[in-house]
């Protein structure tokens, strides 16, 4: 994957596009990869809420899919707790800010 091979070398990556071309399942695949490779913590960010809560979903559908023990810290509002928490489950490590 050539998206891979270029989050690898980089130490800042973007990926952008029109919807539906499968940024949010890339974004996922390479943090899940390079998650595997042990080159330490990785942040992720997006430019909302939404977002940012697709991409932490779809990485924790990846943890049980091939039964990982990452965590997925997702940082959000203490307003959006109980609905994210509803996504999320209890299960997953989720932190809120403020």
């Amino acid at each position: 994957m050539e998206s891979y091979e270029v989050a690898k070398v980089h130490t800042l990556s973007n990926i952008q596009g029109p919807p539906g071309t499968g940024k949010t399942f890339n974004a996922a695949v390479i943090l899940h990869s390079l998650s595997q490779e042990e080159v330490g913590k990785i942040v992720a960010t997006a430019p909302s809420n939404e977002a940012a809560d697709n991409l932490a979903e779809c990485l924790v559908k990846l943890n049980d899919r091939f039964k990982l023990r990452k965590r997925v810290i997702r940082i959000f509002s203490k307003s959006r707790e109980k609905e994210l928490l509803r996504s999320f489950g209890n299960g997953n490590l989720i932190h809120y800010f403020g």
